[in-house]
């Protein structure tokens, strides 16, 4: 018995289109889930604060968990990679990072601690002002 080439068994001028589509789309899918799998990132919020300073009239502190406006507050990751924002006037500094194991610094008073990011997280980062 004679095999037959796949196309002839098709019918009509567009049976090589269909049967390229039909081999190709599997591995289409295939890949596309790889590469958002390897893109994926997290957020990480870090909240930096500031206490202490002077004693007012009332007798409180001049600052109490007052946010580090503008201070800049820098990731590191284990490659020594790394990504900076300004901490803004609700106390935050946002990143979208790959998980990983990072040092975070707050560049005002040189605060820093080590982050696990496995997904989405925030860390407090204080300040105390002397």
């Amino acid at each position: 018995m004679r095999s037959l080439p796949v196309m002839t068994l098709l019918p009509g001028a567009a049976a090589p289109v269909v049967l390229v589509a039909l081999l190709t789309l599997p591995l289409a899918a295939c890949g596309s889930s790889s590469v958002e799998a390897s893109t994926s990132r997290s957020r990480l919020v870090v909240h930096v604060t500031l206490s202490g300073g002077p004693m007012g009239r009332d007798g409180r502190m001049a600052l109490s968990d007052s946010p580090d406006v503008n201070d800049l507050v820098t990731v590191t990751g284990p490659s020594r990679h790394t990504w900076s924002a300004r901490v803004g006037r609700d106390g935050d500094a946002t990143f979208r990072l790959p998980a990983g194991t990072y040092r975070v610094s707050a560049g005002n008073c040189g605060a820093r601690r080590a982050v696990r990011l496995r997904g989405d997280a925030q860390v407090s980062l204080h300040c105390d002002v002397p």
